[in-house]
């Protein structure tokens, strides 16, 4: 059972969440996805936030609530992964490590980025003469990673949907630093940002905002057709390779991404550095002073270590200076669920 939704406002012109109680004050005897199986033969108009499917929407039954499912027994990714005990348990922060592909010589090569450490973690791992296990290929990283940056790892070709990491020591870096599952690249599709320079490509996160005008590398096994493809390049092993992009927001162009777990959409999820000065790089922000403050756009925000938590109507976040890192993330809902952005902040 799903509890909530998109529908597309046509007046508006943009996407709407809603949940099920909401959705049954106008259809009381629910609606199908299936057009044929509704009295006006139109389909439901409510979308799975986690793929893009459209749902039906079931009424109230004796003691059973209006819900959201799919039609079928669908294989929903993104519902998948956010009922997933084992990835919650590997990654409690619901972040999973970076992940990006080089294409070169007809060929796709993958590494995985290890997030940079407080100096209090950065002695632990050199104590323990850190060790860690990527498909079943070990690799000694005491003396690679770093404070300041994030380090990739070249873990070779093999193309997975999802990667699992063991260490040598397992208490030395927490759970929530760095994951213990790394999200791959999947069958259905995935997208990646995409500079036509040759650099290597970054996995986009799930719930990740992409932009208008902006190019994407989209990685499939499948055969898409949308006017969103610009070009397709060579197939490499079966994956077929395409660059695409929305010139304008439309129901197409926002459900085409919502389909590959992303966001199209002109409200993004912003955390902003506003006082005192800092630096600022990528998902890191560095601060010399007893406190730094940001601006929140929007949704609910929690930190970690500390264990703090903001609504979605707080705006401003102060965070006091600590001697480890403070993850600071931005999810849809509470216990980072449908995590949209993160930051690190050093001191």
């Amino acid at each position: 059972m799903i509890d909530n939704a998109y529908y597309y406002d046509i007046e508006t012109k943009s996407p709407v969440r809603i949940n099920a109680d909401k959705a049954s004050e106008q259809y009381s005897r629910g609606i199908s996805s299936k057009p044929e199986r509704n009295d006006d033969n139109r389909p439901s108009p409510y979308i799975c936030e986690f793929c893009g499917e459209y749902l039906t929407l079931t009424k109230k039954v004796k003691k059973q609530r209006p819900h959201f499912n799919h039609y079928t027994e669908k294989d929903c990714e993104g519902k998948a992964l956010q009922n997933n005990y084992n990835y919650k348990k590997n990654n409690p922060l619901g972040i999973s490590l970076p992940l990006k592909i080089d294409i070169t010589n007809n060929k796709i090569s993958v590494s995985v980025g290890f997030r940079p450490l407080s100096n209090e973690q950065y002695d632990n791992a050199q104590k323990a003469d850190l060790e860690v296990y990527i498909e079943e290929q070990k690799y000694n990283i005491a003396n690679r990673i770093s404070c300041d940056y994030t380090t990739y790892l070249p873990i070779g070709s093999n193309i997975r949907e999802e990667y699992s990491i063991k260490f040598n020591d397992e208490n030395c870096i927490p759970k929530e630093i760095w994951g213990r599952t790394v999200l791959g690249i999947k069958p259905s599709g995935t997208l990646f940002t995409y500079k036509n320079d040759g650099c290597e490509e970054k996995r986009l996160n799930r719930n990740a905002t992409v932009y208008l005008n902006t190019e994407y590398l989209l990685l499939t096994k499948k055969f898409p057709t949308s006017n969103l493809i610009i070009q397709r390049k060579p197939s490499i092993n079966d994956w077929n390779i395409y660059v695409v992009s929305a010139k304008s927001f439309t129901e197409e162009t926002w459900l085409f991404f919502l389909s590959y777990g992303v966001n199209l959409t002109e409200k993004t999820a912003e955390l902003i550095p506003i006082y005192p000065l800092s630096i600022r790089s990528a998902s890191f922000v560095t601060h010399f002073s007893e406190k730094i403050w940001l601006y929140k756009t929007h949704g609910e925000c929690e930190i970690y270590p500390n264990k703090r938590n903001f609504s979605n109507e707080s705006r401003f976040i102060s965070i006091p200076k600590s001697n480890l890192h403070q993850i600071v993330s931005i999810s849809q809902k509470s216990n980072h669920t449908n995590v949209l952005k993160y930051l690190y902040i050093q001191h």
